[in-house]
């Protein structure tokens, strides 16, 4: 492991998540439900309540099946593109890039 990825994930500076959840369960018990998750429109409401505004501009991508391609993206894959050289060879075919 060299050194920049050691400090990058080993910055004691930083603290682990559920010390921050710890923390703002503390101060902002109603962020979050029953089940202890945590509940981000909710505090963005409580933010804009007292007129901090969390809007920022940007871009998203949202798709049906986003969370199953990102559990998906590190299984190895089940088919192999190959080169179709039948294709290829044929007249009409052989200039194209």
């Amino acid at each position: 492991m060299t050194e920049l990825t050691r400090e990058t994930l080993f910055n004691h500076s930083m603290q682990p998540e559920n010390e921050r959840l710890a923390l703002l369960k503390q101060h902002f018990p109603n962020c979050f439900d029953k089940h202890g998750a945590f509940l981000p429109d909710k505090m963005a409401e409580i933010l804009h309540s007292d007129g901090i505004s969390t809007q920022k501009e940007g871009y998203s991508l949202n798709w049906l099946g986003k969370s199953y391609a990102k559990l998906l993206k590190d299984t190895p894959p089940e088919t192999l593109l190959a080169e179709n050289t039948k294709h290829n060879r044929q007249p009409e075919n052989e200039q194209m890039l």
